[in-house]
């Protein structure tokens, strides 16, 4: 399985793409999106703060840009956002270009003009929003035209990328799990590609925006080392990929924290220090071994549990591991290889988020330690779609009937919930807030009926071609 994005007639893969059925679903993700965008809060203005700093200031002190609770302090008491600062660097350039611009109009320095809506959503848009949806219409009408894969699959794929999953509820905002998202897609596809350059550098750029990501290299290099052998010449092309986020990695965290060695963990706001007591701790935010209650509140719980939140997903889950041993001979290796990668790479963020103290990530609607993995659950699902019974594709359809009603609270309501039982919270959430729930879900219902009837015409078009 490849796609050869390098040599594709890129005018006709757009014009294909727009004849494609999901096509109207793409565009109402993008509509739906940017029609109601929802903050990140604390999370994207540490972000920004860091942002701000570097453009204001050149340096990646936030001591003047303390918006938030999430920093960490060093022991000479300069402070510095404590997340990952991968999605800050690729998305500065564009941040760098509207700040001084602001500045040369305004001549007025706004403290916090970073967090305001409209930059957030700007480079949202670009770097998360749009690219995201690329990707998803690339890999539909690869799908159709060279798996033969039916439209309701590819109906399934839209709605279950695009709206069924934790990442999804953070395209529009600048918490960076969205952009791990589609680094995460992207390191897939060249991963089975096998530019293994890519490969490392699409990893080097995850690590270095996602610390979490450390913990699928083993992963990444097991799944390597199966597709070559006994043959290392894969070795040079990763390093060299990873080789820029490598230095980058190396030059902020030096800079920041004395060792390339030493992150924001570190030096962690106390108040997020929760595992000290706990023997064998790391960091003091990391228990020494998977907590057994958190594993079972992710899969199963009713705050955060993909049960609650896409249980498409937990189905999937289940059924993958079996639909693989009935179908190896019906399978290609390269389609075995891909679910096993990904099924294998959730099982490792899923054991290092119940490792972590603050298992349930605070304020947000879903497992956001585990969103990066989510998306391509739809791949999964394209993939085994063959091997699927009548009753199976029916189970899962009412499974992501429930996650798109989920979306659609978080959609009304926030995609920031507290740690509580989440649906009860959401529902008085709509209640309470009725007013803003009846326009938004008025949006929504308007942006469904479109994408119906605009599908529909798609749908009756190409059985004419046929006849």
């Amino acid at each position: 399985m490849s796609i050869n994005v390098n040599r594709a007639n890129w005018k006709l893969l757009w014009t294909r793409s727009k004849s494609l059925v999901i096509f109207p679903i793409v565009i109402s993700y993008i509509f739906l999106n940017l029609v109601g965008p929802q903050s990140a809060g604390t999370n994207e203005k540490s972000r920004f703060g860091l942002m701000q700093a570097m453009s204001d200031q050149t340096t990646f002190k936030i001591n003047d840009y303390i918006w938030s609770v999430d920093w960490a302090r060093t022991p000479d008491g300069n402070y510095y956002s404590n997340k990952a600062p991968g999605i800050a660097f690729i998305t500065f350039p564009v941040f760098y270009l509207v700040d001084q611009t602001v500045k040369l109009f305004t001549g007025k320095k706004i403290i916090e003009r970073a967090t305001a809506g409209w930059i957030r959503i700007l480079i949202a848009t670009i770097y998360q929003l749009i690219p995201f949806a690329i990707i998803v219409l690339v890999l539909a009408w690869y799908f159709r035209n060279h798996e033969s894969m039916p439209n309701s699959a590819l109906v399934f794929f839209a709605l279950a990328t695009l709206f069924g999953n934790t990442a999804s509820l953070f395209m529009i905002n600048f918490m960076g799990h969205g952009f791990s998202a589609i680094l995460f897609t992207l390191l897939v596809i060249s991963l089975f590609y096998r530019n293994y350059f890519f490969t490392g550098l699409i990893f080097g750029q995850l690590f270095l925006g996602e610390y979490a990501s450390i913990f699928i290299l083993p992963v990444v290099i097991f799944t390597i080392l199966y597709q070559n052998k006994k043959n290392f010449n894969w070795l040079i092309p990763f390093i060299t990929g990873g080789i820029v986020p490598g230095l980058l990695w190396c030059w902020y965290h030096y800079s920041c924290y004395g060792s390339i060695f030493k992150t924001a963990g570190n030096y962690q706001n106390p108040d997020f220090v929760d595992m000290a007591n706990v023997k064998g701790n790391f960091l003091g935010i990391f228990a020494p071994y998977p907590k057994p209650q958190a594993l079972f509140e992710l899969l199963f719980g009713m705050k955060k549990g993909l049960l609650v939140t896409q249980p498409w997903i937990l189905f999937l889950l289940i059924i993958a591991p079996i639909k693989l041993m009935m179908n190896r001979q019906k399978l290609s290796a390269i389609k075995i290889e891909m679910v096993v990668f990904i099924l294998l790479s959730f099982l490792s963020l899923l054991l290092m988020n119940a490792s972590f103290g603050a298992w349930h990530a605070g304020s947000t609607s879903g497992p956001r330690y585990l969103s990066m993995v989510l998306p391509m659950f739809g791949v999964v699902y394209l993939i085994l779609n063959p091997t699927f019974l009548k009753s199976e594709k029916f189970i899962l359809w009412s499974l992501l009937i429930i996650a798109l009603v989920f979306k659609w609270l978080t959609y009304v309501t926030t995609v920031m919930a507290p740690p509580l039982d989440i649906w009860p919270y959401l529902i008085d959430s709509a209640v309470t807030g009725y007013s803003k729930t009846i326009l938004r879900s008025l949006i929504v219902i308007f942006a469904s009926a479109g994408t119906f009837y605009w599908a529909k015409r798609l749908a009756i078009q190409k059985r004419r071609l046929k006849n």
